[in-house]
């Protein structure tokens, strides 16, 4: 192993003296290939020392090897094991894929009410596809008693505070158009819809079309 990094050179020394930061840092490093040569049997044997030590960051990342089989055998028990051992530690990237989890039932039975606990708490630490979710779940009466006020007001919020994520005044503008979370406003949901196309969704762009697809249609006149 040859780091190409003199920060990495430090973290592998401490490492191998039992440094549980260090351990943690130089797998993620390992993972990502950032200021070393990525290398996953790597990242593994360092992820897998810190998680023995309760590093939640590394449960989390150890977690998404075996979700996503890298480096492991594909195992969504074990997957799921990792993220709750991380998220009951408060880790809110673990929170938010313990909820999708509990969510699709995947490594553990397919629990509504669990999902949107997870989502809330994982919302409440700042993910803000957490908070869509929780919004989501309110918009649709998933796991949680109906509220399309509160889910709208979410979604508003996301809007402020992720302004660089198009996919978010997306489906605020549709909330808006087709009136899904109570408050219909067809000029509101253009403009949000609109912005979102600008800015890369193709979501938006393909609702854009449809929209004046329709129009056009209803606007067709035929004569007998």
């Amino acid at each position: 192993m040859t780091p190409c990094h003199s920060q990495s050179i430090d973290w592998l020394g401490k490492a191998e003296a039992g440094n549980l930061q260090a351990q943690y840092r130089l797998g993620k490093s390992f993972m990502v290939g950032d200021t070393i040569p990525k290398d996953i049997d790597q990242a593994i044997t360092w992820l897998e020392k810190a998680a023995l030590k309760q590093e939640p960051r590394a449960m989390y990342l150890l977690g998404l090897c075996y979700y996503k089989g890298e480096g492991k055998i594909q195992n969504d028990t074990t997957a799921y094991q990792y993220f709750k051992s991380s998220a009951l530690q408060g880790y809110p990237q673990a929170q938010y894929s313990l909820a999708l989890r509990y969510l699709k039932g995947e490594g553990v039975k397919k629990n509504e009410q669990r999902a949107f606990h997870w989502f809330r708490k994982a919302s409440e630490a700042g993910v803000p596809q957490a908070r869509y979710s929780v919004g989501l779940r309110l918009q649709k009466g998933e796991g949680v008693q109906m509220n399309k006020e509160m889910a709208l007001r979410l979604y508003r919020e996301l809007v402020l505070q992720t302004p660089h994520d198009p996919f978010f005044d997306y489906y605020l503008g549709y909330s808006y158009y087709y009136g899904t979370c109570g408050v219909k406003d067809t000029n509101a949901g253009s403009r949000y819809i609109q912005k979102a196309a600008v800015n890369g969704c193709n979501e938006a762009k393909q609702l854009l079309l449809n929209i004046r697809k329709n129009r056009n249609t209803t606007q067709q006149v035929t004569y007998f």
